[in-house]
């Protein structure tokens, strides 16, 4: 519902929509995986196949056929991605990610940290290799390395062996004990126990600084995969493998893999494939010939065939015959996703890079795109619900959709007045007015009844930028919020009449995240350096000096909960926290009460209309684990059902109860309950009148799913604070449902 405010921070990467299996109704904590079925390493462990994936370890019986995932919800795995995965001399699998170090013997998973290890700073952990004398070697990015002979540990930082650089991609142990070291910018390094060489250009002919991959044959053979092409190193001569010279198909050498008869196996990207190279002559396997393509993970078996497994999918090459076996998993994947709505049935929809739409009803996930839907394109900017009308979808590249449950009405610049095809945000107000945003031609009104359309830009009207990063609409005010322009730190309000630009953030901050509305008609404002709130004309700016904001940063992303309050992420280079203020009281989540994570897999918080607080993984980091992270205290809800379950009340009938204190000075509260309707959810006003039946104050207007309320009325927080001594009313209304009690104001 708010455009590319999601997207700024939601941008690409494959992700998979999956709720781990356990009772939600018990957790507060759920967490949606992504990248479950990308797999990363593989290997043959008591005469079952393991696989290491972005969401878990699954043991994959080679004769039924049948799998047995192993992450946090069924064992003390402290993590899902496992990145790393290797069997040793003794029978012990090895698996690894980040700082992490797990040995499974077959019955029990058991933990190490690196850092409780002896290894200092931030490291991450890269490979997994065992020497000729059967000791395991544990290779860190940023730390150096830990080597574990089955009793004692041994640390070799990175400043002891004599190497400045953290960027370590792969490494391999010689005939002789020594390590072979790749990095990425920094070549190759060889390190025999007491002296450091690096092989670069001057020394070598070596053809790369940038080097993916190396392994060490049986005759001591280097194989170092890079960029530009294969090269081989026998610790005299350089021989250089490309597609002028070779069977290779491209010269971008991704993976490195030997098999028990120490044939090579080369993975190749632009274009994927995986190479088969003998010695002497070189097979292809790509998406032509084969089922597989070079972002396959692959390993063999000890009778000479290979095993191949990603994407949830897993083949057999037998004397060069492919066989397709069960699945491992079944979970699809989805790009990342920029756009999330709430239908009336409570659904969740999720709008998509490339992927298309999502429906998520609680429990089953449907697609929605161009090739099974009416959907003009897969990549959709944002998403807004409306009773009403229904879902409206903005799209990238073709116009707007609209979907009732069944029919797709397309509006593009074609077929209706629709000003571009380019549009970047959309909300649906109350009374059906949609507005959309577009990325260089303004934004588009279009009336409730579809018959009146109005073009709005920085030439016919007050609005400062035609580029139009994030749109919401506040239905307490009947104001339209718009943030333009690339980096705007002046955010724009229209009533349908007046445009009006507010430049006083300028001088606090150089940037604008996030905008959000609460109960009292405060405006909050997400800026680059605080937490900023507006109302009746006055500013009051929140930072880690002057409020319980832990973090003197960037307050990227905001969200209104059911109570009123508001939810945020306050963050800063290396730091991050997620933050609640209901005007008074600060209260910062400690997600190490869930350790599954680093804090920085979320930098968006949403909150649906259950409750539920969303926070929102970041591809910027590269890859994540996590789709999101959903957290409710007493336990998420997923579904109308469950909502209802969960409430503590008699949810028969709408009902007011009489507000408390009362009389009061100067705030009170004041509760009501909305029942099941069968619609999921029941449009909510409650206002606040005078004597006379002026209204005093909007406190809720919105739709709301069954359950009990309370919100709060403060005299000195509305827009007439001079309100003075007596009686006063106020209504609740939803649907046909109309009452109305009394109250007193004592100054």
């Amino acid at each position: 519902m708010k455009g590319e405010i999601l997207n700024k921070i939601l941008i690409t990467v494959l992700l998979v929509f999956h709720c781990v299996s356990f009772s939600q109704q018990n957790n507060e904590w759920i967490p949606f995986l992504s990248s479950v079925n990308s797999t990363r390493e593989m290997t043959f462990y008591n005469n079952s196949l393991w696989i290491a994936t972005g969401g878990g370890l699954f043991k994959y019986d080679i004769n039924s056929g049948l799998s047995v995932k192993y992450d946090r919800t069924n064992t003390n795995l402290p993590f899902y991605t496992i990145n790393n995965l290797i069997k040793d001399n003794q029978g012990n699998l090895w698996l690894g990610t980040n700082d992490i170090i797990i040995k499974y013997d077959g019955n029990t998973f058991t933990k190490f940290r690196a850092t409780d290890l002896g290894m200092s700073g931030s490291v991450s952990l890269v490979k997994i290799r065992i020497d000729n004398q059967g000791s395991v070697w544990f290779g860190f990015a940023g730390g150096g390395f830990l080597k574990f002979n089955g009793t004692n540990w041994q640390v070799f930082t990175l400043n002891n062996i004599g190497i400045t650089t953290s960027s370590m991609t792969d490494f391999d142990i010689d005939n002789n004990g020594s390590l072979w070291i790749a990095t990425y910018g920094y070549f190759l390094f060889k390190y025999d126990g007491s002296t450091t060489t690096v092989y670069d250009y001057t020394n070598s002919g070596i053809i790369s600084q940038n080097i993916k991959s190396v392994v060490i044959d049986n005759q001591n053979n280097k194989w170092i995969g890079t960029p530009i092409g294969l090269q081989k190193f026998d610790d005299q001569n350089w021989i250089t493998f490309n597609t002028f010279n070779s069977g290779l198909t491209s010269n971008y050498i991704s993976k490195l893999r030997l098999d028990n008869q120490y044939n090579l196996w080369i993975s190749t990207l632009f274009p994927g494939a995986v190479v088969k190279y003998n010695g002497t002559s070189w097979q292809v396997f790509d998406n032509t010939n084969s089922p597989i393509d070079g972002l396959y993970s692959y390993t063999n078996d000890s009778i000479g065939n290979m095993w191949f497994a990603n994407d949830g999918k897993v083949f057999k090459l037998q004397n060069n015959n492919w066989v397709q076996l069960n699945n491992y998993t079944d979970f699809k994947s989805y790009s990342v996703v920029t756009s999330f709505a709430q239908d009336s049935l409570g659904n969740y929809w999720f709008g998509t890079y490339f992927s298309g739409l999502i429906k998520f009803d609680g429990t089953n996930w449907q697609d929605f795109n161009t090739s099974n839907s009416g959907l003009p394109s897969n990549f959709i900017r944002g998403l807004s619900y409306n009773s009403q009308s229904g879902l409206w979808i903005a799209t990238a590249d073709s116009g707007i959709v609209n979907f009732d449950g069944n029919n797709w009405v397309k509006y593009n610049s074609s077929n209706s007045p629709l000003v571009s095809d380019q549009t970047t945000a959309i909300v649906v107000d109350n009374n059906n007015k949609k507005w959309i945003g577009t990325y260089s031609s303004g934004i588009q009104y279009i009336s409730s009844n579809m018959n009146q359309w109005i073009n709005f830009t920085s030439n016919n009207s007050g609005l400062l930028n035609d580029y139009i990063k994030y749109l919401d609409f506040d239905n307490n005010v009947g104001k339209l919020w718009v943030i333009n322009g690339n980096f705007s730190v002046i955010p724009q309000s229209f009533d349908g009449l007046i445009w009006k630009s507010y430049d006083t953030l300028a001088n606090y901050s150089n940037v604008l995240w996030d905008i959000c509305f609460d109960n009292q008609n405060n405006v909050w404002f997400g800026t680059g350096n605080s937490l900023a709130k507006f109302k009746n004309n006055e500013w009051t700016f929140y930072n880690s000096f002057n409020s319980g904001l832990p973090i003197n940063g960037q307050v990227s992303s905001i969200s209104k909960d059911l109570d009123g309050s508001i939810w945020l992420v306050n963050q800063d280079l290396g730091n991050i926290s997620y933050v609640n203020f209901d005007g008074s009281n600060w209260l910062n989540l400690n997600f190490e009460d869930y350790p599954l994570i680093s804090n920085w897999e979320f930098q968006v918080v949403k909150v649906d209309k259950w409750g539920n607080k969303w926070f929102f993984a970041d591809p910027r980091r590269g890859t994540s684990t996590f789709l999101a992270l959903v957290y409710k205290q007493g336990g998420v809800v997923l579904s109308a059902d469950e909502q209802i379950k969960s409430q503590r009340f008699n949810l028969d009938n709408f009902r007011l109860e009489q507000n408390y204190p009362n009389p009061f000075n100067p705030s009170t509260k004041i509760r009501f309950t909305v029942p099941d309707v069968g619609t999921g959810f029941a449009q909510t006003v409650l206002k606040v009148y005078d004597i006379l039946g002026n209204e005093v104050a909007t406190l809720v207007n919105e739709e709301k799913p069954a359950g009990v309320y309370e919100v709060e009325f403060n005299v000195a927080q509305v827009s007439r604070p001079e309100l003075a001594s007596g009686i006063y009313f106020y209504q609740l209304r939803a649907g046909s449902f109309v009452e109305t009690k009394k109250m007193t104001l004592i100054k």
